[in-house]
């Protein structure tokens, strides 16, 4: 379950106090702002590749390499059977 930070904010303010702001590309800063605004009480995401891709307007390549941005940095796990989970700053 997600947890609210005791500094409540919709996105976690660690975003940019501890820089992951900075390291981010701007396409896996909109794939992070996408998964955590449509992700459910545990942070899972059901989207398909092509729904996320024309929200975005990404190509599968650009997909990929957002996503993988996310994952180096530990903002998002790799997928499961159920979909990606985005992570509230696993710091």
């Amino acid at each position: 379950m997600r947890r609210v930070p005791r500094q409540f904010s919709w996105i976690d303010q660690r975003l940019v106090r501890e820089q992951y702001v900075e390291r981010l590309s701007h396409r896996a800063a909109a794939l992070y702002l996408f998964l955590v605004t449509v992700g459910d009480a545990k942070g899972m995401s059901y989207y398909v590749d092509t729904s996320i891709m024309k929200r975005l307007s990404m190509d599968l390549t650009l997909l990929d390499q957002a996503r993988d941005e996310l994952v180096q940095l530990g903002l998002k796990t790799v997928p499961g059977c159920s979909g990606y989970q985005s992570l509230q700053c696993a710091c």
